[in-house]
């Protein structure tokens, strides 16, 4: 008798270029002092689902990037691979 809940969402980021100025890590601020970079464009998509069993229980899943983007939020890293998160909430 539990309900089931699912979400979808997606972050769009356009190509946009990038200047460090030093502000930041101080262990990293003179390296990249005056680096330009460009951060290429990419889709984060991700989709949750939960099931609710009781007032007390609820087990949840989620999948990140599931297009398998290589996400650049930040032009210094970039984040790749699909990830998986699952989960128990309960209510004492």
């Amino acid at each position: 008798n539990g309900k089931i809940f699912a979400g979808l969402g997606c972050h769009l980021q356009g190509e946009y270029n990038f200047l460090y100025t030093g502000e930041g890590s101080p262990s990293q601020a003179g390296f990249f002092k005056g680096m330009r970079a460009t951060a290429p464009a990419f889709a984060d998509l991700n989709a949750t689902v939960s099931y609710v069993h009781s007032d007390m229980l609820t087990f949840w899943l989620r999948g990140d990037n599931l297009l398998n983007s290589a996400i650049q939020y930040n032009p210094f890293h970039i984040g790749k691979g699909t990830g998986i998160l699952a989960g128990i909430i309960v209510k004492l």
